[in-house]
């Protein structure tokens, strides 16, 4: 405990806010190292969407998970159905915005972290700009996000990697 809340401040402490800010267009791919020292991009390129996010973009716009919106996550995991989600590369976040078959907007997050991955998401669409909830990405899986409309870029912000174990709740704002 001693040592989490340490590491807390020192997160707190050791990072500016103009490195925890990142911004992705749609169709566009990031990839993130998180340190010590802050946020820092290590490289861009357009999506490649896996076999499992342009499955899972077909349940999304088949209304399958339409109650998982807001503060109420649901799992997308490997049980059999449909294609495996990605394995995220190690102690990297890589970050994708793409669209669905209908238009709707999937935010993808592979944590290649032992810890948990929490931060503020704005979107902008059509020259307008809000904040949305988001969910944990959890230690060492993939987090998606689902829109039912188009979105043109989001901005990530407060990005931070937090202590998460199996059991613990899946924090969503």
């Amino acid at each position: 405990m001693i040592r989490t809340m340490f590491s807390a401040a020192a997160l707190i402490w050791a990072l500016p806010v103009a490195a925890q800010t990142v911004t992705i267009a749609t169709g566009e791919q990031v990839e993130v190292t998180v340190s010590d020292t802050g946020v820092a991009v290590a490289g861009r390129s357009k999506a490649q969407p896996s076999p499992w996010e342009l499955w899972m973009g077909g349940e999304f716009d088949a209304g399958k998970h339409d109650d998982a919106s807001g503060t109420n996550p649901k799992a997308g995991t490997d049980d059999g159905v449909g294609p495996n989600a990605p394995t995220p590369a190690p102690d990297m976040l890589r970050i994708r915005l793409t669209a669905t078959e209908k238009g709707n907007a999937l935010l993808v997050i592979e944590n290649g972290y032992a810890e948990g991955m929490i931060y503020r998401a704005r979107m902008t669409s059509g020259g307008r700009s809000a904040p949305t909830d988001v969910c944990i990405v959890l230690p060492g899986l993939v987090g998606i996000e689902h829109w039912p409309f188009p979105i043109d870029a989001m901005t990530l912000s407060d990005i931070r990697l937090v202590p998460w174990q199996s059991g613990d709740d899946v924090p969503c704002a």
